[in-house]
């Protein structure tokens, strides 16, 4: 009966690890993203009124998360997706004149 107990515990001690670090399902304040992932990523100005504001965090592997903030408001929603991963073969080279597409 202990072993079972034991089996339980670490499986349930597994399951809160991974929806922790692994799924984007908990929300959390924005304002405690820079601590949490180091990901600074709050916009000083927000373009829409909104009534929610909270932040989903997804580990995508050693030292790499992506980060959701996510303003809703009544008619309109913000996303602001950042990430920390940075890689040799995908990563497209940015600097100050790189405009992404659709934006001034």
């Amino acid at each position: 009966m202990k072993k079972l107990w034991k089996y339980l515990l670490l499986g349930v001690c597994v399951l809160l690890i991974w929806l922790f670090f692994y799924t984007d399902l908990i929300k959390y304040p924005v304002s405690l993203t820079d601590m949490m992932v180091g990901i600074k990523a709050e916009p000083n100005h927000i373009p829409i009124d909104y009534e929610e504001s909270y932040a989903t965090i997804r580990s995508c592997g050693k030292r790499c998360d992506n980060l959701n903030i996510i303003y809703e408001g009544s008619k309109e929603r913000l996303v602001v997706i950042a990430t920390n991963y940075v890689s040799w073969a995908d990563d497209p080279k940015w600097d100050k004149n790189t405009i992404i597409p659709g934006m001034n």
